[in-house]
């Protein structure tokens, strides 16, 4: 009874801790990607074949300014890894 009942809390608890999730590419943005998820200033994008993420490197971004305004240094530095599926079928989003 015990471990059923903290199993429901956990459930109900990673539920009010969701992510956004993904957002649907209907032209918004002029991208191969069909979906995009952002992260703080990182971005995860899904293309019919592969995945990409996009990484800003922390020391570009001071969080202690949340509240007001972003602050970014004057270079930002970006790293972008490709996941490519070889083989696999392209994806139809609807």
């Amino acid at each position: 009874m015990r471990s059923i009942l903290f199993s429901l809390v956990f459930l109900i608890s990673c539920g009010l801790h969701a992510q956004q999730g993904f957002v649907h590419n209907s032209g918004q943005w002029n991208d191969p990607s069909a979906f995009r998820m952002q992260m703080g200033p990182n971005s995860l994008f899904l293309t019919p074949d592969s995945l990409v993420l996009s990484v800003m490197d922390p020391a570009d971004f001071n969080g202690d300014h949340i509240g007001d305004h972003h602050h970014y240094s004057d270079t930002l530095h970006y790293h972008i890894f490709s996941m490519a599926f070889d083989g696999a079928r392209e994806m139809q989003w609807a």
